[in-house]
């Protein structure tokens, strides 16, 4: 079909989508614009290519020719990527600006150029320079409308809303962000980010303006958008959905966007997870060398980059990591309270524990159950250590429960072996030997 002219290929793409010509049309051109294109009697632009392409699910580059950017090109494309970064870090809008008012706007296409202007908007807002971040914004407004970009049309007019909100316009700040809201909730804005965003802008447009319930009627509606991304699990599972809707409409691009943006949080979440992995190995090497201090600083600092979007069962061997240091050291409050953190997290995940399926952080954490079981006998230890010999008594119990239901048998051992010890030590004898002896024979299975 490449071979065919310019007007010949489009109409032919049209009838292949069953659109007529008022359809491909819309509101952005004329019928007999289209007619005229198809005919050969008018060449579009550059622009209402692109708009066209748009509509026809099909790249650009289907009608225009595809070349390799050149060195200005790629130049802008990097000056832009470079304020998207900057602008996205925060507090670097003198740096933005600056690169902003160098780069060469003619090299961009249409999309670029008007993320450009709205980037620059941004910017300019957050520099306080409201009356021009807004002449910036509207203009990016008023192209993605003619782009046909519904996302970032309302991404334009939620920052035209935020900058009236700070100059106390809340009337004008309230339609901009109801608009979006309505945006919302016809199905034209699926990004979950901006979707958060306008809910809470319109929710403090509310309260600012003494509505109150109208502020707390948008809760329940914000709410499960934010439950569907509290997680890095929940995130990749958000996106996917939504790049399902796009392609089930045929809007390709879009799905292949919601799909970079999974695999992006996914990257991200792995990154995170890698870091406070590598505190945990280098924390349980600390305390194999009896080295505290050192061991205390990895754990610690685990915990502090185990954020929640981390899968549960590496918050799990933080914790527990910790509490067995505490234990060693005989600091059994503090044992008990990181013991207790880890135990609520099971709970709280309701026995199903969200476990990395690559680069596993404990071996020993292959199950919900191991986690569960990890636990469970480090509180029974604790418990045992603080001569509360009832609590440590069903602790064990449960922990052998849970190693069981995981049918790892060297833990299990362990286990067994343990709690035969404590009874032992306790004047036990009898159920000690009782509990020895199964260890040795988990143990003897395993060889």
């Amino acid at each position: 079909m490449e071979s065919l002219p310019l007007g010949e290929r489009i109409r032919a793409a049209r009838q292949e989508r069953k659109l007529t010509q008022d359809e491909l049309a819309r509101d952005t051109f004329s019928k007999s614009y289209v007619s005229a294109v198809e005919l050969g009697k008018i060449h579009p632009s550059i622009k209402a290519l692109r708009i066209l392409a748009r509509r026809l699910q099909l790249p650009a580059s289907y009608f225009l020719e595809t070349l390799e950017p050149d060195v200005e090109t790629q130049q802008a494309q990097f000056d832009l990527a470079q304020v998207r970064l900057l602008v996205m870090q925060g507090g670097q809008e003198e740096a933005a600006l600056a690169i902003l008012e160098k780069l060469d706007r003619e090299r961009l296409n249409e999309q670029e150029g008007t993320e450009a202007v709205f980037l620059e908007g941004r910017v300019l807002s957050g520099l306080e320079r409201t009356g021009d971040a807004l002449i910036k914004l509207q203009q990016a407004l008023k192209e993605w409308e003619e782009l046909d970009e519904p996302t970032w049309v309302e991404r334009a007019r939620v920052l035209i809303g935020e900058i009236y909100f700070r100059q106390h316009k809340y009337i004008l700040a309230q339609d901009h962000h109801k608009t979006s809201l309505e945006a919302i909730r016809d199905g034209k804005v699926r990004d979950p980010n901006l979707k958060l965003a306008v809910y809470a802008n319109l929710a403090q447009v509310y309260t600012a303006l003494d509505m109150h319930d109208a502020a707390r009627a948008l809760f329940k509606e914000a709410s499960q958008v934010a439950t569907a991304v509290t997680t890095a699990d929940s995130l990749v599972t958000t996106f996917r959905k939504i790049a399902e809707e796009y392609a089930d409409e045929g809007n390709l691009s879009s799905a292949r966007q919601s799909i970079l943006q999974a695999s992006s949080a996914l990257e991200s979440a792995e990154t995170v997870r890698l870091v406070t992995n590598l505190h945990l190995v280098f924390g349980t090497s600390y305390l194999s060398g009896h080295n505290w201090a050192e061991a205390e600083k990895c754990f610690q600092a685990a915990l502090s980059s185990a954020a929640p979007k981390l899968p549960s069962a590496i918050r799990i061997a933080a914790c527990n990591s910790l509490a067995n240091l505490f234990l060693r050291q005989e600091r059994l409050d503090e044992a008990l309270e990181a013991a207790n953190s880890a135990y609520k997290t099971l709970r709280e995940e309701d026995g199903t524990i969200s476990l990395s399926s690559s680069y596993s952080t404990d071996s020993s954490y292959g199950s919900p159950e191991m986690a569960a079981g990890e636990v469970l006998l480090t509180l029974a230890r604790i418990y045992e250590k603080k001569k509360e010999s009832e609590e440590a008594d069903t602790y064990f119990e449960q922990a052998i429960e849970q190693f069981q239901k995981a049918g790892q048998p060297e833990m299990l051992s362990s286990a067994y072996f343990s709690y035969g010890e404590v009874l032992l030590e306790r004047g036990d004898s009898v159920n000690g030997a009782h509990y020895l002896k199964i260890a040795y024979e988990e143990k003897s299975r395993q060889v």
